[in-house]
C-alpha cells in the first residue's frame, strides 16, 4: 500500500461536515432503539454492501485477491457513505468475500502502467477513502478473514476494532519490497499503536503472524476463519448496545481529527507521493516485482 492542510478554527469544519452529513441521513438513535432495517444486497463487483437491522456489511469483492486501484478506493467510499446515511445504520463490519484472503494490497500492475495524473487520481481516491473509513460516525470493525499484508493491514487500522483470523498474517510491509513508507499511513498506524511498536511494525516491514499481531496492536482478538464474521458481529452488537452513536461519532472525530489534517495534507502535497513512486530505486524494485508475477504466471500455465 503505497502512499499530508491548515490548521482549522474551532469548532472543526471536519466536526462539522461529519456531524451535519450523519444528521442529514440519519436521524438520532439511542443506545435503547430498536429500530430495524433492511435492504437489497448493493453489489459493485468491487465493494458490496448488505444491511441486516441496524449493522452494514461492506465486503471487498474484487476477484481474486481485493487488489487495490483507485476504482477499489472510490468504491469503498461510496459504500461507507451509503451505510452512514440509511436509516437505522449504527455500525459497519469490513470484510472479505474470500475467505482466507483479506486483502493482498495494492494492484501494483495497474498503478505502475499509470501516467503521473493518473496516479495523482488514484492518491487522491485512496486519500478519500482512509478519511472516509476512519473518521465514520458509525462503529467499525475490521473482519480481517484472511491475509492482511500492505494495504490490507491499512484498511484494518482504519476500524475501531480489528478480528484477524487465526490462520491468517497481517503487517505493512512496504519498506520490504522497497517503497517507502507514506505520511498519512505513518500517521495512520501511529495513531493505532504505540508509538515503539509503530515505529517497529513500519520500519522493519515486516509481516505478522497472529498472536505477533496481537503483541503490538495490529489486531484486538483472534478467532478462527469460520468465526471471524460471528464474532465481530457478537462485538459490534454489545459496543451498539452499551454507548450513544452521537456520542461515539462526536469522541471519534475528537480523537482522530489530527489523523486527517495529515491525510488531508498528503493529498494536498500529493507530489511527494508521485515523486517517491517515480524515483528510480522504486522504479527498479516494481518493475522486478512486475517481472516475478509474470514468471509465476507463465509457471502455472
Amino acid at each position: 500500500s503505497l502512499f499530508t492542510c491548515c490548521m482549522w478554527a474551532s469548532p472543526s469544519p471536519l466536526l462539522r461536515f461529519s456531524l451535519s452529513s450523519r444528521r442529514a441521513g440519519t436521524p438520532a438513535i439511542s443506545r435503547h432503539s430498536t429500530a430495524a432495517y433492511s435492504s437489497s444486497p448493493v453489489t459493485s463487483g468491487l465493494v458490496n454492501l448488505r444491511v441486516e437491522g441496524d449493522i452494514a456489511h461492506v465486503t471487498l469483492g474484487r476477484p481474486k485477491v481485493n487488489a487495490l486501484d483507485g476504482a477499489m478506493f472510490a468504491a469503498l467510499k461510496s459504500r461507507y457513505e451509503e451505510a452512514e446515511t440509511t436509516p437505522g445504520v449504527r455500525g459497519i463490519i469490513l470484510s472479505s468475500e474470500f475467505p482466507g484472503v483479506f486483502s493482498g494490497g495494492l494492484d501494483i500492475p495497474t498503478l505502475s502502467s499509470l501516467s503521473r495524473p493518473q496516479l495523482q487520481e488514484f492518491h487522491a481516491a485512496f486519500i478519500d477513502a482512509l478519511v472516509k473509513m476512519s473518521l465514520s460516525p458509525l462503529v467499525t470493525i475490521a473482519a480481517i478473514n484472511g491475509h492482511a499484508p500492505a494495504g490490507g493491514c491499512v484498511l484494518a487500522l482504519t476500524c475501531d476494532y480489528r478480528i484477524l483470523s487465526d490462520a491468517s498474517n497481517i503487517g505493512l510491509n512496504e519498506v520490504a519490497v522497497g517503497i517507502q513508507m507514506p505520511k498519512g499511513v505513518a500517521r495512520l498506524a501511529q495513531s493505532v499503536l504505540s508509538p515503539r511498536y509503530a515505529q517497529h511494525v513500519i520500519l522493519t516491514g515486516s509481516i505478522w503472524k497472529p498472536d505477533e499481531a496481537i503483541k503490538y496492536g495490529l489486531v484486538d482478538e483472534l478467532a478462527p476463519l469460520d468465526e471471524v464474521i460471528p464474532q465481530s458481529q457478537k462485538v459490534i452488537r454489545k459496543w451498539l448496545d452499551t454507548t450513544h452513536s452521537v456520542a461515539v461519532a462526536g469522541s471519534k472525530l475528537s480523537l482522530r481529527e489530527d489523523l486527517a489534517k495529515h491525510l488531508l495534507l498528503e493529498k494536498e502535497n500529493s507530489s511527494e507521493f508521485l515523486d517517491a513512486w517515480y524515483g528510480e530505486e522504486t522504479q527498479r524494485v516494481l518493475g522486478e516485482f512486475k517481472a516475478n508475477l509474470e514468471k509465476k504466471k507463465k509457471a502455472k500455465l
